[in-house]
């Protein structure tokens, strides 16, 4: 079994418009991420480019066929870390395409123009999963020379190794949006706040994909108190459900019925306006989106099994393949948020996200 745990001090939850100044009221805790099956995981990378039109590399590798995984030690290791995170190497005639249905099918191919290949270890991934990556012998400097971590501050430079919650980072000091139906890779913290809405940190190498469907880009401002807020006006101009004043049930009303009943799949917001490094939240590299279809209310897979239906999550090269989804729920305290930011942790939440806000007592 493949499992990912990672930690972070920031839900990706909206916090409203009433709630924007409280997002400090988020508390370090353990967080689990998508697990996936190992005979489901295959190797796997963005689907847009494997190098995503860079150029300079910044000292990391680049592999223009499976060949150039036996060269020396150094190769020979990250094919242990790409097979340990996605369970093969591609063939020089792997070849994988996007649908416009959002599913994604593999094709042969001789040519080497459609080849999965070049992989750019740069262009293609800000994170290393870092378990992987020490046991393939990455974090050696006598067999890796290029392992050398930086500090997190303004200094940060593209291509430069540093290390966070979420485990060892490239630095990419660029943005850009992805378009519609596109496979991204991303991680999702199990949080009590995600009533309606899915919402997850873009993270090409974490090996779990979703597709964004129709997707919408908006800013996040550099003054925390209107962080999401034109988002927020966005989605609630004409919506034909009322939205409710209480959190969590705004913010979900907000990125979940509303968002869908303007026939959107997800949202994608930018990098805080002025943030150096490049990031949110405080978290260097990293940026949220809503998948707006799916659900986080408790629950690691987007969906529940009550209702039917398999994860549209997917693993595999490409996103090949189905997610054998491990469900993680948040605890009777609910983890990452024991209480409801300021003024719902005297007031309540509604609903109540678990045991101890269900209880109304902000002094629990």
């Amino acid at each position: 079994m493949l499992t990912t745990a990672m930690r972070t001090t920031w839900s990706p939850s909206i916090i409203s418009l009433l709630l924007s100044n409280a997002a400090a009221a988020v508390a370090d805790a353990d967080a689990v991420v998508i697990a996936a099956s190992a005979r489901d995981v295959a190797a796997g990378l963005p689907t847009s480019s494997t190098c995503n039109g860079v150029d300079d590399d910044y000292g990391w590798p680049r592999f223009n066929s499976n060949a150039d995984f036996d060269v020396s030690d150094l190769t020979g290791a990250w094919a242990t870390y790409f097979k340990s995170v996605y369970g093969e190497l591609p063939s020089d005639s792997d070849n994988f395409a996007s649908t416009a249905g959002g599913s994604s099918q593999k094709r042969r191919s001789t040519s080497a123009s459609s080849s999965s290949y070049p992989i750019c270890v740069f262009g293609a991934f800000s994170v290393l999963l870092r378990a992987n990556y020490d046991a393939a012998g990455l974090n050696d400097t006598s067999l890796n020379p290029r392992h050398m971590l930086r500090p997190v501050d303004a200094n940060l430079r593209d291509g430069d190794l540093f290390e966070s919650r979420f485990g060892y980072q490239i630095y990419h000091a660029k943005w850009a949006p992805l378009p519609d139906n596109s496979w991204v890779e991303v991680i999702h913290t199990v949080v009590p706040t995600e009533v309606d809405g899915m919402w997850v940190w873009r993270t090409p190498g974490s090996g779990v994909f979703a597709n964004l469907g129709r997707t919408i880009v908006f800013p996040t401002p550099r003054d925390m108190s209107k962080v999401h807020r034109e988002a927020i006006e966005f989605f609630s101009r004409n919506c034909s459900r009322p939205i409710s004043k209480m959190w969590p049930q705004l913010e979900s009303d907000v990125f979940g019925f509303c968002a869908r009943e303007k026939g959107y799949d997800s949202v994608q917001f930018k990098p805080q306006d002025g943030k150096v490094p490049l990031g949110d939240f405080g978290v260097p590299g990293l940026t949220e989106i809503v998948l707006v279809t799916l659900s986080g209310a408790g629950e690691s897979c987007g969906v529940s099994p009550r209702a039917g239906r398999q994860t549209p999550l997917r693993t595999g090269w490409g996103a090949s393949r189905r997610c054998d989804c491990v469900r993680v729920h948040t605890d009777a305290r609910c983890g990452l948020m024991p209480r409801a930011p300021f003024p719902f942790n005297v007031i309540g939440a509604r609903p109540p996200m678990c045991g101890v806000q269900d209880q109304g007592h902000f002094w629990d």
